[in-house]
């Protein structure tokens, strides 16, 4: 046989092996239902309830609209696709492999970008408010002086629980809503000095 025929059938081989994967994929996908899980395990893939996630897919629904493609992901798998990478913070790659997801790299990068900037332009505007007064910058610094002892604080963004040992002291000011002895910590602080 010759060498251009070998190579000609391999190329069609591979070709073949990708249609079926992308097929096998596509009913991967379109298959799972994620809200089919128990309440308990969809908080903890999503960080979100079931309910507050519908919500989100019907107000994001018309800016995420189904792309004309036969290959279309559904709004609902985007949403979730993207509550799912803010909430683990994973690669993209990672995220389209989780829950039988069933996307590549590249859907899930689209699946974020059009998610993201449907919440910015449809729900920043009114959900993320800025302290644009000096008196106002100020009683947020004034409380987080008095509660947390930061100087020049305006907000935290994220915290965790880091478990410690038990203080000689004011014991009860250490225990967080699961009875473990924690210090909180702040990952980010804005500062306004």
């Amino acid at each position: 046989m010759l060498p251009i025929i070998r190579i000609i059938q391999r190329n069609h081989r591979r070709r073949e092996r990708n249609r079926l994967l992308i097929a096998a994929r596509r009913n991967i996908r379109d298959e799972n239902d994620p809200f089919s899980l128990p309440n308990i395990w969809f908080i903890e893939l999503f960080r979100v309830n079931k309910e507050l996630a519908r919500h989100l897919i019907d107000l994001l629904r018309p800016h995420i609209a189904i792309t004309v493609s036969r290959r279309g992901i559904r709004e609902e798998k985007k949403v979730l696709v993207a509550l799912r990478f803010y909430a683990t913070g994973s690669y993209q790659r990672c995220v389209g492999e989780e829950y039988n997801c069933g996307l590549s790299q590249s859907s899930v990068h689209i699946c974020i970008h059009q998610v993201t900037k449907a919440i910015v332009t449809l729900l920043a505007p009114h959900h993320i408010n800025f302290l644009n007064t000096v008196a106002q910058r100020n009683e947020i610094k004034t409380e987080f002086m008095n509660k947390y002892e930061f100087p020049g604080a305006l907000g935290a963004i994220d915290g965790t629980h880091i478990a410690i040992l038990k203080p000689s002291e004011d014991e009860h000011n250490f225990i967080n809503s699961k009875d473990k002895i924690i210090i909180f910590c702040f990952r980010i602080i804005i500062f306004c000095l």
